[in-house]
């Protein structure tokens, strides 16, 4: 047996042996399976080598465990540091078919797995133009779902002319649903979402949006100074 202390690991106690793994296979009509070693190695066990016989729903495959050796070389001692997170990120998800625009609610039986903090929004002349933009966006940082949408129209002036557009809103989001025979785990959906091309996006709006308001300001501003520069050179004229 390796010097474990030499190797950088705790001595083993009953409560918490040192030798570490995973699961590697189970099977549950013989209670039989084996761990892989964090050496390398793959050893026996069965159920009756658990340190807590409740802890036989754990024994699923790529399972973090702690053991010991047995005297004929297989694992005993078996348990687990934390197997609810480890079950938790490894359930497994249904998602819907396709993206997805709710004005209020998600669907029923769904949860929110991740969500952008802020909306995005898509600015075409057509309605229905601001938002297919809308739903691509949405779909390129990998949502399933938009949440708040919604579509408003607005006048913008150029030449002198007013022009109707259309702004369609809505926050990117991921959601799934617990199901047993689900291709997703919860692992997968969190990663999903590209959060760090989101908060890019909503920063280059945001700035984009400061910036016009200071081109408002300093509009008003040469325009109150032209008039001001006009009254005063027509009253002393």
């Amino acid at each position: 047996m390796p010097n474990l202390e030499s190797a950088g690991q705790s001595p083993a106690t009953p409560e918490r042996p040192a030798l570490q793994g995973t699961i590697s296979s189970f099977d549950h009509e013989t209670s039989h399976g084996h761990i892989q070693a964090a050496d390398g190695r793959i050893l026996r066990f069965t159920v009756a080598s658990l340190q807590r016989p409740e802890d036989s729903d754990c024994l699923v495959v790529g399972m973090p465990c702690r053991f010991g050796l047995g005297p004929g070389g297989e694992a005993e001692g078996l348990c687990f540091d934390d197997p609810e997170s480890f079950l938790e990120l490894n359930s497994t998800y249904s998602v819907p078919g396709s993206l997805e625009l709710r004005r209020e609610t998600y669907p029923e039986g769904y949860e929110i797995i991740a969500r952008s903090g802020k909306d995005i929004f898509r600015v075409a002349r057509r309605p229905e133009v601001a938002v297919a933009a809308l739903r691509k966006a949405a779909e390129d940082f990998g949502a399933n779902v938009i949440l708040r949408y919604r579509v408003e129209r607005f006048k913008k002036a150029a030449m002198g002319y007013a022009f109707w557009f259309h702004r369609a809103y809505g926050t990117p989001a991921v959601i799934g649903r617990k199901d047993p025979s689900g291709t997703h785990t919860l692992e997968d959906l969190r990663s999903r979402l590209d959060t760090g091309a989101l908060q890019r996006e909503t920063s280059t709006q945001e700035n984009l949006e400061r910036g016009k308001v200071v081109l408002r300001w300093l509009a008003a501003a040469l325009l109150l100074t032209f008039s001001l520069g006009f009254a005063y050179a027509k009253w002393f004229a």
